[in-house]
């Protein structure tokens, strides 16, 4: 699942697609086709950034993230070569409807429905996937809390919302679950639900994995500027992770594709990365290897 965010504030590609003030639709659209030509499956638009521990990060009007998502979308939906699903990310049910009329046919909620009491409902009527997210803790100018058993919250919440889901009126086979991978949790929480894949793989419903070019990767890195107590420490504020340079972001993204290849076949449906091409090739060579061994 390709990232496409359209926003000039989102971790790492915010800002991309960001000209005069809005986002240049066309030229998005373009790259999400790009994207399924190099091997997504899906991608994701994003029109509001979701990361609210950074500073400066607010939630955006259902308006706005529709004047910024919808033109893409309805671009992208009309190109030749089109992926297969278009996803939009949102926690408005009006933003998801007005995505839907436009060609998308997934919701990718972080807050799994809470935020918008309409979103659950919406996804019913369309008859469309969604992905429920564990976005717990998840908090304006907060950092992450300690927790005290990450992995019985998340497969609780998660079981919780998907049931509430059931309950709205979505089919079972049109749910994915998102155990929510940085998102109000602190570096050691996010191996640990790594590590513990295979119990939420029992959860009974296909996993979405967003783990592209997180700080969590970084933890314990020999580098100055990534290393324990710069950007990975929860007990100090956090810099904005787009000053990436491109040595960066290429360890970044080889630390990306190194752990979809160990979460391989563990329930995964989907894998959410921004560089699409590289960590598509990883999959294919771990797939390859495994086939061998076999």
């Amino acid at each position: 699942m390709g990232i496409l965010n359209v926003t000039p504030d989102s971790f790492s590609d915010g800002g991309i697609w960001w000209r005069d003030g809005a986002p240049e639709a066309r030229a998005a659209a373009e790259y999400g086709v790009q994207m399924a030509r190099d091997g997504a499956a899906a991608v994701d638009v994003g029109p509001e950034a979701t990361s609210f521990h950074r500073p400066g990060i607010a939630p955006v009007a259902a308006a706005e993230q529709i004047a910024r998502a919808i033109p893409v979308i309805r671009a992208m939906a009309r190109m030749a070569g089109a992926p297969r699903t278009i996803s939009i990310d949102t926690r408005s049910s009006a933003v998801a409807q007005a995505a839907l009329d436009a060609g998308a046919t997934m919701i990718n909620d972080v807050s799994a429905g809470l935020t918008d009491s309409q979103m659950l409902k919406t996804a019913a009527r369309a008859n469309c996937q969604i992905i429920l997210m564990d976005g717990q803790f998840e908090t304006p100018g907060v950092l992450a809390p300690r927790r005290a058993n990450v992995l019985k919250e998340v497969c609780d919440f998660l079981t919780t919302r998907a049931a509430a889901a059931m309950d709205a009126g979505v089919r079972r086979e049109n749910i994915l679950l998102d155990p929510g991978i940085g998102f109000g949790k602190r570096s050691e929480d996010s191996w640990v639900l790594l590590h513990e894949l295979r119990t939420l793989e029992h959860l009974g419903f296909p996993l979405v994995l967003g783990v592209s070019r997180k700080r969590f990767l970084m933890r314990g890195s020999d580098s100055p500027n990534y290393g324990p107590g710069s950007i990975n420490s929860h007990e100090a504020p956090w810099p904005d992770d787009r000053n990436h340079n491109e040595d960066s972001l290429s360890v970044r993204d080889m630390l990306t594709a190194t752990t979809m290849m160990l979460c391989f076949n563990h329930g995964v449906a989907f894998h959410r990365v921004h560089n699409v091409a590289y960590c598509a090739d990883a999959i294919r060579a771990q797939g390859d290897k495994l086939r061998k061994q076999k």
